[in-house]
């Protein structure tokens, strides 16, 4: 993709902008340029996946169910905001009620779990000892010791495509499945991700993260991890 390929503007164009469907080239034009950046229009592969449809639903659910919820309940979320502050590049940044309510539903709704009216407790009850993985062209499971597990949580695993072996790093994820944390001492996931990705290939590294998401919808990071085919 890169910078884009400059295309000087003239009295009859104006700076170009939009996309070209013709070329299949979208221009884009800022105020004051003397000339419009044109790049290949790349779709989105799979543009409406199952888990961009439940976001997309939780979403309209939530919006609407805001507005069903009575004064108290909307109240409590007001209240517990500030204690969900996000932590960002540019300092601390406190959501309203509304955004925590949508945040914490749409993560319940992801990992499967039950979604709430009232803000419940953020912190965790199920703890992780520990990560191990099996994986190989054959199997790709992970092995999770749990102490204390909770039903109302959930152990949810995110992973990167297949990438070359020489790569150090990956911040791209997506949710691969989501497990009642008390049924997750063993997650197999070759299938799921094969489903997704393709079959597994020998050589090739998979990043993945492991999370807890408790039953108030809070998204707790236990480790991010690497493993090669």
């Amino acid at each position: 993709m890169g910078r884009g390929v400059r295309v000087r503007n003239t009295t009859v164009n104006g700076g170009m902008t939009g996309r070209d469907e013709t070329i299949s080239k979208v221009f884009q034009h800022k105020q004051g340029q003397s000339f419009s950046t044109m790049k290949r229009f790349n779709p989105a592969g799979n543009p409406n996946t199952t888990a961009q449809q439940l976001v997309r639903n939780t979403f309209a659910q939530t919006s609407a169910g805001w507005s069903a919820l009575t004064e108290n309940q909307r109240n409590l979320w007001n209240a517990s905001a500030p204690d969900w502050a996000t932590t960002g590049v540019f300092g601390s940044k406190q959501q309203s009620g509304k955004n925590l309510y949508t945040g914490c539903n749409v993560a319940l709704a992801m990992a499967n779990l039950t979604l709430t009216d009232v803000p419940l407790d953020k912190n965790a009850i199920t703890t992780v000892s520990d990560v191990a993985e099996t994986l190989s062209t054959t199997v790709f499971s992970l092995s999770i010791g749990l102490g204390t597990p909770s039903s109302d949580e959930a152990i949810q695993v995110c992973v990167s495509p297949q990438l070359s072996a020489g790569t150090s790093k990956n911040d791209k994820y997506v949710v691969l499945t989501s497990i009642t944390a008390d049924d997750a001492a063993l997650i197999n996931l070759k299938a799921l991700y094969e489903a997704r990705f393709g079959a597994l290939i020998a050589g090739k590294k998979i990043f993945y993260k492991v999370n807890i998401v408790t039953a108030g919808g809070n998204v707790i990071r236990v480790g991010s991890y690497m493993g090669t085919v």
